[in-house]
């Protein structure tokens, strides 16, 4: 069974952007309610498959580097984000086993201690 969470959500309901989740919003339908989310659903799918399609790829020989895009062993690139504020660095784990296939002799190291972090808007 699923926990309702307690918080309202960051950018605030889908239907009305009140403080609420829209599953209790009071001034939705319950067809408004499903709508809503189905768009909502929509947008991340779209998103989604918009990073996906610009998040990697090989660097060809004599090819330039995109624009806020960073290089792994000059092969594989993803976009990055100038000072952000944080103070660590994530690179993707598809990244990671990206990289270690077109570059068998790259190693990853665990971390001796874990760093708990908070995705942006407080999503895990």
């Amino acid at each position: 069974m699923f926990k309702k969470r307690d918080a309202a959500p960051a950018q605030g309901c889908l239907h009305c952007k009140g403080t609420h989740w829209v599953s209790d919003c009071p001034s939705a339908t319950d067809e408004q309610k499903k709508a809503a989310r189905e768009a909502f659903k929509e947008r991340m799918a779209r998103r989604r498959d918009a990073e996906a399609s610009k998040m990697k790829r090989a660097l060809g020989d004599g090819e330039d580097l995109a624009p806020m895009h960073v290089a792994f062993n000059g092969v594989v690139t993803m976009p990055y984000f100038q000072d952000n504020g944080t103070k660590y660095n994530v690179i993707p784990r598809r990244i990671v086993e990206e990289l270690q296939q077109a570059c068998p002799d790259v190693k990853v190291e665990r971390l001796r201690k874990p760093i708990d972090g908070k995705a942006v808007g407080g999503a895990i």
